[in-house]
């Protein structure tokens, strides 16, 4: 007679996968959306000052590194949780020197702007959680026993 596990942790595995393909495809939105946004600022780019340019470069880095943790993070590769965590805290801190410290043009009132910067730390904590080890609970609905 086997033992069959129960089913929390069968549907907490469901979950976990689900809220992994919406974390994939928030992270695949916001590097298309900056590659959309760099594109467009490519024309006037070098009229700008060096840390602006330096910025701008950096955040396409960042959008980069976003996208292909997405892709990782949607096709469930090995190294899809730590270059997910990577993208997700470079592009927090890169909402920080933006949006925060003011170094990038927003429509963003200056009086909200710790707000939305504290409010993407919330949403960067969820990601971390939601790629919290898996282990224990992987190792939970593959156990079998024997009696």
């Amino acid at each position: 007679m086997s033992f069959v596990p129960s089913c929390p942790p069968c549907r907490f595995k469901l979950l976990a996968r689900f809220w992994r393909l919406v974390l994939a495809g928030a992270l695949y939105v916001e590097a298309l959306y900056t590659a959309f946004w760099f594109t467009t600022r490519l024309q006037t780019l070098f009229f700008y000052d060096y840390l602006t340019i330096a910025l701008t470069f950096a955040r396409a880095g960042v959008a980069v590194l976003q996208f292909s943790a997405a892709s990782q993070l949607a096709g469930r590769r090995p190294a899809a949780r730590p270059l997910t965590r990577a993208a997700l805290l470079a592009g927090a801190m890169m909402f920080t020197l933006e949006i925060g410290f003011g170094l990038a043009s927003t429509t963003i009132l200056p009086s909200q702007r710790w707000r939305f910067v504290a409010g993407y730390w919330v949403l960067v904590g969820i990601g971390w959680w939601i790629l919290r080890d898996q282990n224990r609970y992987e190792a939970a609905t593959d156990m079998t026993t024997n009696v």
